[in-house]
């Protein structure tokens, strides 16, 4: 083996050594500077193949970032494109378009290949936001256009299309969509109509009532009209049917969600419940206003509307709403007659009568007044008012005395009065005396208890069905005692 062939196998070695378990040759057995100079010489006979090899790397190396950079500008230059397209739509009100080319822009830059804190694609999005703006304003002025209300004229204008034709309704809603911004429209909607429209006409406190008119396109308050619950569900079913037959069916679905629990609030609570009569002698017109309410379910049930479930329960239950409201009528009439009475107020008349000994009628007769001979007080005093006994020969106020025992006969003044009290009729009867007389001679009483006896105080126990009082028994002398009559006091005729 010749010596080169030995290096060579060396080398080899070596090579083969460090490759599988990283051991540099041995220093001892091969020296570095021997190595070093094998790698050397290598080094210059591969020089050229090695910096040709180099040269092509960067080469393409450099072809790899400008494809990209190309493919980025290209995607960069096609967004812009479509933004450019957009905003000549918009300025032909062509929305959709306009609409559509927005949302190709959109979808290409989330597909760039280039970071987005680029500065090209800044500029990019800047402007497709601006582009955005403009668009929308467009659309608001489309649906103006289409879906015009008029609150200071009350006037509302529903249109399908355009005058020009280049957008239509059904198309405006499409961008609504795109912008989010349905539901607050529909409530906008609703509440124009309700300030220029509906509530003009269902204000009870408002004198007269305007009318409803719908045309091909418009909705507008006209005329006079009555304040009856029928002429108002009549004016609904064309607010209405207006609606149901210029909107689109999704936009009618979401302007059903927010308007119609109010106005059927209103038409129960405020007018329906109002027309139930209190009484028989409206019922006819109380059938009208159920027919007319059923009417009003019909239209709306036909028109696509489904929030109207109160108004149905009330046509249910007119009939017993109907009673109830008689009812408590009823109720109300009889609690006012118990509180302010019933019937006509009557004036009661009071008589009073006194038992008077004979000798006190006599003096009765004949002055008009009796003085207790035990106690000589005033008459007035006694009876705490001040009355004077007219005479009865001056005719003013004769003596009232029991119809039973009076005679009918009269005389002068003084013979009159002893008439009257039967003095002269003859032989007088023994009073009867009453079981409990012995009990009460053998009690003496006072001059002023025989006085009160004698006038016969306490009669009012007679006079209210309490039985019939005992005559009074005389403490006198044992003489025939005249008869006893009934007389009407002077405040017995005085006093009512």
């Amino acid at each position: 083996m010749s010596a080169n062939d030995s290096d060579s196998s060396s080398i080899g070695e070596a090579i083969v050594a460090f490759a599988l378990e990283g051991r540099f040759p041995n220093p001892k057995i091969w020296p570095r500077s021997h190595l070093e100079k094998d790698i050397h010489e290598i080094n210059e006979d591969t020089k050229e193949d090695v910096s040709s090899w180099v040269k092509n790397a960067k080469s393409l190396q450099e072809d790899i970032y400008n494809r990209q950079l190309q493919a980025a500008l290209r995607e960069i230059k096609h967004v812009n494109q479509l933004l450019s397209q957009a905003e000549e739509a918009s300025n032909g009100r062509r929305v959709l378009d306009s609409l559509r080319l927005l949302e190709e822009s959109w979808a290409a830059m989330d597909k760039l290949s280039v970071s987005k804190t680029c500065r090209a694609v800044k500029l990019v999005n800047i402007r497709s936001f601006e582009l955005k703006s403009s668009v929308h304003e467009v659309l608001n002025q489309v649906w103006r256009d289409l879906v015009n209300v008029d609150i200071d004229n009350n006037v509302i204008k529903i249109q399908e299309h355009r005058e020009d034709g280049q957008l239509s309704l059904a198309h405006a809603v499409i961008g609504l969509r795109a912008f989010k911004e349905v539901e607050e429209r529909m409530e906008q909607l609703w509440h124009n109509l309700d300030g220029a429209i509906l509530t003009p006409r269902m204000d009870l406190t408002r004198t007269p009532l305007p009318s409803i008119k719908a045309d091909t396109d418009t909705l507008s308050l006209v005329g006079e009209t009555d304040s009856s619950v029928e002429a108002l569900l009549t004016d609904l079913s064309t607010v209405f049917t207006f609606l149901g037959e210029r909107l689109p069916s999704d936009l009618l679905q979401i302007l059903d969600s927010v308007m119609m629990g109010e106005v059927i609030n209103r038409v129960v609570k405020v007018w329906l419940d109002s027309a139930i009569p209190p009484a028989l002698k409206d019922v006819a017109k109380y059938q009208s206003v159920i027919k007319s309410a059923e009417q009003f379910c019909s239209v709306l049930e036909t028109q696509g509307y489904t929030r109207y479930e109160l108004l149905r329960n009330w046509v249910d239950n007119a009939p017993t709403m109907w009673l109830n409201k008689c009812r408590e009528t009823a109720l109300d009439s009889v609690r006012s007659k118990l509180s302010s009475g019933i019937g006509e107020a009557t004036v009661v008349e009071r008589v009073e009568k006194q038992m008077v000994s004979l000798a006190e009628g006599k003096e009765l007769a004949k002055s008009g007044t009796v003085k207790s001979s035990a106690q000589e007080q005033d008459w007035d005093s006694a009876w705490g008012f001040d009355e004077e006994v007219v005479d009865e020969s001056a005719g003013v106020d004769e003596p009232m005395v029991d119809e039973d025992e009076a005679p009918a006969a009269q005389q002068s003044a003084e013979d009159d009065g002893a008439d009257a009290w039967g003095w002269d009729d003859g032989p007088e009867e023994e009073p009867t005396e009453p079981p409990a007389a012995e009990e009460e001679k053998s009690s003496p009483k006072s001059e002023e208890d025989e006085a009160a006896d004698a006038w016969g105080w306490g009669d009012d126990d007679v006079a209210e069905g309490q039985g019939p009082t005992p005559a009074p028994v005389s403490t006198h002398e044992p003489e025939p005692e005249p008869k006893k009559q009934k007389l009407a006091t002077p405040a017995s005729r005085g006093r009512k």
